[in-house]
């Protein structure tokens, strides 16, 4: 626990399993906290921001590392204390401390630890022994060693601040999970999902299932990706358009889906695309018997307009 900014507030922050998801039964238990937004402490740590009164939690995590991490700010201690023990309950949670003991028995094997190590800092100062071991992994003879030392250093530093949240979600800027991880040279192995509003077109190397009648239908999906906790990133079901979509998101493991329906096409269609795309393509298979397409529905075109 850390006392902050002259004694007014006191901190923690705990290290969780990267799948551990807030939900509404644990803010109750915390306290009646509801959710202000999402946004980030910079250019690494992504955030989710709740609070109750002045009390903040916030959903730290870097989706690219598989590192999350709870941090929670009050006006008085006995909260924090509340909120550990909540948390600790609840999720297998490390610690500074604990992850430092990690680390003086796995460095160099594990050096991304040192990250884990700085989110459970939450912003607060390092204890002397976090210090030295962080002051000799900068000058490791390993040069991964060296290079996480610094990416935590770098972590621990955005943590120091208050995280910026988006109040509202911009709908014309897409999610970063939609956006292509590699880019290739000649672009034949890419397509693009059409999509009703164009700023949130999927490119990249996407898979596409069709619903097969009978087994499953688009509502189907949507419930698939409510009950493994995706987020819902847009609904676009314009009276004005013959499309209907919708794009679920996992922030945890970087891939999304789109439900997409138009009358020009006799089925709908599921496109999946991201970092971590083929179990959720088996996952879909096997729930509602989708029929996976080696490319584009046919006649895909005429949805063009």
């Amino acid at each position: 626990m850390t006392t902050m900014t002259g004694g007014r507030w006191a901190a923690c922050a705990l290290v969780v399993p990267p799948e551990a998801r807030i939900d509404i039964g644990l803010l109750d238990r915390l306290g009646g906290f509801a959710c202000l937004g999402r946004g980030g402490f910079g250019s690494e740590v992504a955030a989710t921001v709740y609070a109750a009164g002045d009390d903040l939690l916030v959903e730290a995590a870097i989706p690219e590392l598989a590192i999350k991490a709870l941090l929670f700010r009050a006006d008085r201690a006995e909260r924090v204390a509340a909120f550990r023990e909540a948390i600790a309950a609840r999720f297998a949670v490390c610690t500074e401390q604990i992850l430092r003991d990690m680390l003086y028995q796995t460095l160099p094997r594990s050096p991304w630890t040192l990250v884990a190590m700085a989110m459970a800092l939450g912003g607060g100062p390092a204890e002397r022994q976090t210090r030295d071991l962080l002051r000799a992994c900068r000058n490791h003879d390993d040069a991964e060693v060296r290079a996480a030392a610094l990416y935590a250093d770098t972590v621990a530093e955005e943590l120091r601040h208050l995280p910026v949240i988006r109040l509202e979600a911009d709908p014309h800027k897409p999610a970063r999970v939609l956006g292509a991880d590699q880019p290739t040279l000649d672009g034949r192995d890419r397509i693009t999902v059409r999509s009703p509003t164009m700023e949130h077109a999927m490119p990249g190397c996407v898979t596409w299932l069709r619903l097969v009648p009978g087994s499953g239908c688009a509502d189907d999906v949507a419930l698939w990706a409510e009950d493994a906790h995706w987020d819902l990133e847009l609904i676009h079901d314009d009276a004005d358009s013959a499309w209907s979509q919708h794009i679920y998101c996992d922030p945890v493991s970087r891939s999304a889906l789109h439900i997409l329906r138009h009358p020009a096409s006799e089925h709908a269609y599921v496109a999946v695309h991201g970092a971590n795309s083929e179990p959720t393509v088996g996952a879909l298979r096997t729930a509602l018997d989708a029929e996976v397409l080696t490319g584009p529905p046919a006649g895909w075109g005429r949805t063009a307009d």
